[in-house]
């Protein structure tokens, strides 16, 4: 078991599709953050290590989402949290490494449908603009 530093807190949290849902407390993780005022998906780099099978395979299931909880022990919060964009598992030496690329809101924009009527001969430029917008 990791080693209390300080009061800190982490835990990350994995939820499939289907409702199950995977936590992990005071493991060694490396993550980094990044969040933007754009529309474009905020993204995280989350490598977990020495999980074992079962949850390496959990993570691997398609759709799941993560998120992760830090701070301190009475003053903590979900920093970051989305869907896995890209997963890469690895084993170094006696050490398995899972990088885990999160990008909250990535499969809904990617997925995204929109129901809007143009009349015939609206400009392509107004097409796009209205999609940009509403997505």
């Amino acid at each position: 078991m990791a080693a209390k530093l300080f009061g800190r807190y982490w835990n990350i949290k994995a939820t499939s599709p289907d409702g199950e849902i995977r936590e992990w407390a005071e493991i060694d993780f490396e993550a980094s953050v990044e969040k933007t005022e754009t529309k474009e998906p905020n993204e995280t780099e989350l490598t977990i290590f020495n999980l074992n099978q079962d949850s390496r395979d959990f993570l691997s299931l398609d759709g799941v989402r993560v998120e992760l909880d830090a701070g301190y022990d009475e003053t903590h919060g979900v920093i970051a949290s989305g869907d896995i964009d890209g997963l890469d598992m690895q084993l170094n030496d006696t050490t398995w490494e899972i990088k885990l690329t999160l990008k909250d809101g990535a499969k809904t924009s990617r997925n995204a449908k929109i129901s809007e009527t143009f009349k015939k001969g609206t400009p392509y430029k107004t097409l796009f603009e209205r999609m940009i917008k509403i997505l």
